[in-house]
C-alpha cells in the first residue's frame, strides 16, 4: 500500500504517526527512510535509484524521516535544516539525473514538532523505463517488494512495450475522433468531410497509465466548457462516451468541447481557412486560438481537479493546398512565401505540460510543437521564441 492520501497537501502529522502507531510495513509502493539522501555520488544514485524504480513500477511514497525495522514502521525521527532547501535539492538531482525526465513527481514537507518528513510522491511513468543516466550510471531499475533492483531484459521489454501501448492508445484516439469529426458523429459535431478543422485533445496522465478510469459526468462544471473564441450562445449534448458543448452557426456546429469520461479534454474549431477559394490560408489568428485553447483546456482541468499533467495533441484535418500563413502579410504576393500543404492531416508532435495554470510555462512545453507547425509552412523553426525558449509576441531576428 501506498499512503491513505490522495492529495499530498492535505497529509498530516497524524497521518503519519498512524503508520507507526499500526505497524504498516513497506511495499512495492511505500518505502521508509529515516535520513535524507546526502550529497556523495553514491547517495544521489542511491535516490534516483529508488525513485526510478517507482516510477518504472506502479508507482508509490518514499517518506524521508521514518525509522524502520525489518521494514516496518517504528519511529518518527523528523529532519532538521531547512526544509525548502532539501527539497529544491532533491529536486535539482531527480530533474538532472534520469532519463527520459521524470513526470509528475510531487515533494512535500509535512511538519512534525520541530521537524519534517519529506513525502516524495512518484507515479507510475508513461514514459518508462526510466534510466539513471548521472553520475557515470545507465542502468534501469523496477521494484520487487521492497526492493529496487536492476531490471532484467524481459522486464525491459515489457516496459517498452508499455510506453508504446499508451503512446498508441492516444494516438488511436486521436484518429477515431478525427474520423468522427469527418462524418459528424455525434449529431452536434460539424459534418467536415471537406471543411478544414483543428482539432485539441488533452490526455491526463492518468488516463494514459489507468486504462479504463472513468469520471463522473454530471458536474454542473461541464455545462460550461471553455469554446473557442467568444461564443455567443452554447448548447449540450450527454452522450455515453461524454458531455459536448457547441455552438451552432445555423444548422452546424461552429466550435465544439468535449470532456469524454476517460477525462479527456477536447476543443474543435470548425471551417478555419481564409483567403479565396483558388487561394486558401491557414490565418496567423489560428496560431493564438491553438495556444490559448490549450491554455484553456488545462486551466479548466486543473481547477476541476481532473488532471496535474497532460499530454497535448493538435491536428489540422482537411488541409492539403491550403498554406499556413503564420506571419503577416501586407501584399498578396506575400502569401506565396508560405509554403502550401503537402498532405490532408497533420498530426504535430505531442506535447508535455505540468504546469497547467502558468501560461508561460505551457508556451515553454509547446516549443517542439509550434515549431513543428511552422517546418510544416517552409520555415526553420517558430521565430517567437527567445534564445532563452520564452515565448515573444514579436518574432525574433
Amino acid at each position: 500500500m501506498s499512503l491513505p492520501v490522495a492529495n499530498l497537501a492535505n497529509l498530516s502529522k497524524d497521518d503519519l504517526n498512524a503508520l507507526v502507531q499500526n505497524g504498516v510495513t513497506e511495499s512495492n509502493s511505500l518505502d521508509f527512510k529515516r535520513q535524507s539522501y546526502g550529497s556523495s555520488e553514491a547517495e544521489k544514485k542511491e535516490l534516483l535509484k529508488d525513485v526510478t524504480a517507482f516510477a518504472n513500477s506502479i508507482g508509490g511514497d518514499l517518506v524521508l524521516g521514518i525509522d524502520e525495522q525489518d521494514g516496518v514502521a517504528t519511529a518518527l525521527v523528523p529532519l532538521t535544516g531547512n526544509a525548502e532547501n532539501e527539497i529544491d535539492r532533491l529536486n535539482q538531482i531527480l530533474r538532472s539525473g534520469a532519463e527520459p525526465p521524470l513526470l509528475g513527481l510531487s515533494i512535500m514537507p509535512v511538519q512534525v514538532n520541530s521537524g519534517v518528513c519529506i513525502i516524495i510522491r512518484i507515479p507510475r511513468s508513461p514514459l518508462a523505463p526510466h534510466r539513471v543516466s548521472a553520475y557515470g550510471s545507465s542502468r534501469f531499475y523496477v521494484g520487487h517488494g521492497r526492493s529496487a533492483v536492476e531490471a532484467t531484459m524481459d522486464e525491459l521489454r515489457n516496459l517498452f512495450g508499455r510506453q508504446r501501448e499508451m503512446n498508441e492508445r492516444a494516438r488511436d484516439f486521436q484518429l477515431r475522433t478525427i474520423e468522427h469529426v469527418r462524418s459528424g458523429a455525434p449529431s452536434s459535431r460539424p459534418r467536415g468531410a471537406d471543411k478544414t478543422f483543428i482539432l485539441l485533445q488533452l490526455f491526463p496522465l492518468q488516463t494514459l497509465i489507468a486504462a479504463g478510469s472513468a469520471i463522473d459526468l454530471s458536474k454542473r462544471a461541464f455545462l460550461s466548457l471553455p469554446l473557442y473564441g467568444s461564443p455567443m450562445g452554447r448548447s449540450t449534448l450527454y452522450t455515453f462516451d461524454g458531455v459536448y458543448n457547441f455552438e451552432r452557426d445555423g444548422q452546424r456546429a461552429r466550435t465544439l468541447s468535449a470532456i469524454y469520461r476517460s477525462g479527456v479534454f477536447e476543443m474543435c474549431e470548425y471551417d478555419v481557412l481564409g483567403g479565396s477559394e483558388d487561394r486558401p490560408v491557414f490565418p496567423p489568428s489560428e496560431v493564438s486560438n491553438i495556444t490559448n485553447g490549450i491554455k484553456d483546456g488545462c486551466k479548466f482541468l486543473a481547477t476541476e481537479h481532473l488532471a496535474n499533467e497532460v499530454f497535448a495533441f493538435c491536428s489540422l484535418v482537411n488541409c492539403e493546398g491550403a498554406r499556413l500563413v503564420l506571419g503577416p502579410t501586407r501584399w498578396k504576393s506575400e502569401i506565396d512565401d508560405w509554403e502550401p500543404m503537402d498532405r490532408a492531416v497533420l498530426t504535430l508532435p505531442d506535447a508535455y505540460l505540468d504546469s497547467l495554470l502558468n501560461g508561460e510555462a505551457i508556451m515553454r512545453q509547446l516549443r517542439p510543437t509550434l515549431d513543428a507547425l511552422w517546418n510544416a509552412a517552409g520555415k526553420a523553426h517558430c521565430p517567437h521564441y527567445d534564445s532563452e525558449g520564452n515565448w515573444t509576441a514579436s518574432p525574433s531576428q
